[in-house]
């Protein structure tokens, strides 16, 4: 495997704060100085596809490409207006629990 910019790869490994970016980065350090893929992915805990993915996102993107980006999760069933007036009735209504009577209120 050829990676790009190893100099740049370096310089990220000695100022990179977020743990999971490290680990990446950290990993394919360990490539470009000779490791095998399939000795990286024992020794890094994660599939051997998760290692080429990220090669292919470091040559691709850079750093960014290796970055976490925000996962969104499930998308609401409730449309905004659907939702303040569940809030509404949880909030008025005895029957509600005090407990979704918090959450409602966020």
């Amino acid at each position: 495997m050829k990676i790009l910019n190893p100099k740049l790869l370096e310089k990220y490994i000695a100022v990179e704060k977020d743990s999971k970016v490290k680990i990446k980065l950290l990993c394919l350090n360990t490539i470009y100085n000779g490791m095998k893929v399939v000795d990286a992915a024992d020794t890094f805990k994660v599939p051997r596809r998760t290692i080429y993915d990220w090669y292919h996102y470091w040559n691709e993107d850079g750093y960014d490409g290796l970055a976490p980006t925000k996962q969104t999760g499930r998308p609401s069933k409730l449309t905004p207006r659907e939702f303040q007036e569940l809030k509404q009735i949880g909030i008025t209504s005895s029957y509600w629990t005090i407990f979704f009577r918090f959450l409602c209120c966020f």
